[in-house]
C-alpha cells in the first residue's frame, strides 16, 4: 500500500537526535553539515536511481505533483550523470539546525531538544499534518484517500533505547536489534554454525557456503513464523536464541544436500516457562519480497558503530 493512508509518524529525526544526545559528542549542525552540502550541491544521477524515477514518472506527473517538481527537474526524468539537487531537503535540515543554534545557551542537550521539538510539536509538525490531510492520492489498492495523522500523534511520539538481543559466538559477544526486526536471524545462524569447524571447511569453499546457507534457511524459517513486535505479540525470544535449541536445529542440516523447504522449529521447550502456542507446521511457504532497503554503517575512532 502506498499514499498517505498507511503513513506513520516519522521516527528518524527523534531517533537520530536521541542517539546523538546520548552517545555523540557533536552538535546537530556539525552532523548535518555534510548532508546539507550534498542536498544543496547535488549528486550525480546513477542508473538505478534513474530507473526508480522512470517507474513512477506517470504518478509524479498525474498524482504526486509536488514530488514531481523534485524528481522531474524541468519536467523531465534526469539523465545519468546529471546533478540531482534537493533544495527543499536542505532547507528542512537547515531549519532543524537553526532551532538548535537558537537554544544553545541552555547547553548541548537543550539545543538538540529544540530541534526535535520543532519537528514533532512545532511548525514542522503542523505543516506535515496539514499537507497530508489536504492531499489525496490513490493507493496501490485503487482507493483515493488522505492521511490520518494528527498533531497529537507526532507530539506523542518518542524513541526509546532498548536492550539489544545478543548471543555469543566462540567467546565473542554479538548484538543485534530485537525481534521486531530480522536482526536476530544472524544470532540464530551463528548459534547453529557454532557447532561446526568452519576454518577446517575453508573460507568460501563449497562446503562452507553450503553450511552457511542451510543455517540461514533454518533461521529465516523461524523469522517467518515467529518474529514480530514483542510489544504486541508473544515471541519465544529466549528459546529462539538458546544454544540448546540451536543444537536441535543443527541436526536438520544435511551436509551433502540442500533443503528446499522452510522449516520452522519449536523453541518453546527452551523457554524458561513453556507457553501455549499454535501448532507448528513442518514447512511453510516461502514469500519472496521486493528488494531490500538501504543501510548506513559508520564507525568512529572510539569504536562506536551506528
Amino acid at each position: 500500500m502506498d499514499g498517505f493512508l498507511p503513513a506513520t509518524v516519522p521516527s528518524v529525526v527523534d531517533t537520530l537526535i536521541l542517539a546523538l544526545d546520548q552517545y555523540g559528542p557533536m552538535s546537530l549542525g556539525e552532523v548535518l553539515a555534510p548532508a546539507i552540502d550534498l542536498a544543496e550541491r547535488g549528486f550525480a544521477v546513477h542508473p538505478e536511481f534513474k530507473m526508480h524515477i522512470e517507474e513512477q514518472e506517470q504518478r509524479f506527473r498525474s498524482e504526486w505533483t509536488t514530488s514531481g517538481k523534485i524528481f522531474l527537474p524541468n519536467g523531465k526524468v534526469p539523465e545519468i550523470g546529471d546533478l540531482f539537487v534537493q533544495a527543499d531537503l536542505a532547507r528542512t535540515l537547515r531549519r532543524l539546525v537553526g532551532a538548535e543554534a537558537a537554544h544553545q545557551e541552555g547547553g548541548r542537550s537543550a539545543g538538540l531538544k529544540a530541534a526535535c521539538d520543532l519537528f514533532y510539536t512545532g511548525e514542522m509538525a503542523e505543516e506535515i499534518v496539514a499537507f497530508q490531510k489536504s492531499f489525496k492520492s490513490q493507493d496501490a489498492n485503487g482507493f483515493e484517500s488522505a492521511g490520518l495523522l494528527e498533531v497529537e500523534d507526532l507530539a506523542g511520539f518518542h524513541s526509546r533505547i532498548e536492550e539489544p538481543t545478543r548471543t555469543t559466538y566462540r567467546g565473542i559477544d554479538v548484538y543485534k536489534a530485537g525481534f521486531w526486526t530480522q536482526g536476530p536471524v544472524l544470532l540464530q545462524a551463528l548459534n547453529i554454525v557454532e557447532g561446526y569447524d568452519l576454518q577446517a571447511l575453508g573460507h568460501n569453499s563449497p562446503g562452507y557456503i553450503h553450511l552457511l546457507a542451510e543455517a540461514m534457511k533454518l533461521a529465516f524459517a523461524d523469522r517467518e513464523w515467529y518474529y514480530a513486535d514483542p510489544d504486541f505479540v508473544g515471541v519465544p525470544q529466549q528459546g529462539l536464541l538458546s544454544k540448546e535449541y540451536a543444537a536441535k536445529r543443527r541436526d536438520l542440516i544435511d551436509l551433502e544436500h540442500a533443503s528446499t523447504t522452510l522449516r520452522p522449529g519449536n523453541p518453546y521447550p527452551f523457554q524458561p516457562q513453556q507457553a501455549e502456542h499454535r501448532p507448528i507446521p513442518k514447512a511453510i511457504d516461502f514469500r519472496p519480497g521486493e528488494v531490500g532497503t538501504t543501510g548506513t554503517r559508520v564507525a568512529d575512532a572510539e569504536g562506536n558503530v551506528f
